[in-house]
């Protein structure tokens, strides 16, 4: 699974995914594109399918297809900082509030942020510790400039979907 927060003026990620019994890193969960932030839970592969269906309009019959029980979370904030948060059983832009968090441990972060005034990044570094499902480095966005952080919390300039590595 994963961890995606979202605390108003950053979006964080961590980069660790399972498939089966093996723990993979290094998956990019949140990239920037057309002045916007989008950021998956679910199948992590499907990141550059669902961002050029959002681009494309985001019709809901049009959304991308998983066979199975796979599911897939997506969540998109705009220039202005508004959080809209579709999924593959509703396909349809629901708005959210800031603080936000999806994935195996949104509980862990909401926690982090609402209760214990932590930032989406510190919210995600706790969940790496705590979540089975969340690990490896933590990813960030400063949503005021759409720009990609580094671990000492310097900008990065975002063209397209640079990360921290």
């Amino acid at each position: 699974m994963t961890t995606i927060a979202c605390d108003g003026r950053i979006l964080a990620a961590d980069t660790m995914m399972t498939l089966g019994n093996e723990r993979i890193y290094g998956v990019q969960k949140i990239k920037v594109r057309d002045g916007r932030a989008y950021a998956i839970s679910g199948i992590g592969a499907m990141l550059d399918p669902l961002i050029d269906w959002h681009v494309a309009g985001h019709v809901a019959l049009d959304a991308p297809k998983l066979g199975g029980d796979e599911t897939w979370s997506l969540l998109v904030i705009n220039a202005v900082g508004k959080l809209s948060y579709f999924t593959n059983t509703a396909p349809y832009p629901l708005a959210v509030p800031a603080p936000f968090a999806m994935g195996s441990g949104q509980d862990y972060a909401m926690g982090m942020m609402k209760g214990a005034g932590k930032t989406a990044v510190q919210a995600v570094e706790f969940c790496c510790k705590q979540d089975l499902y969340t690990g490896g480095e933590v990813h960030a966005v400063n949503l005021v400039n759409m720009a990609f952080m580094t671990d000492s919390g310097a900008i990065k300039h975002a063209a397209g979907s640079m990360s921290l590595t």
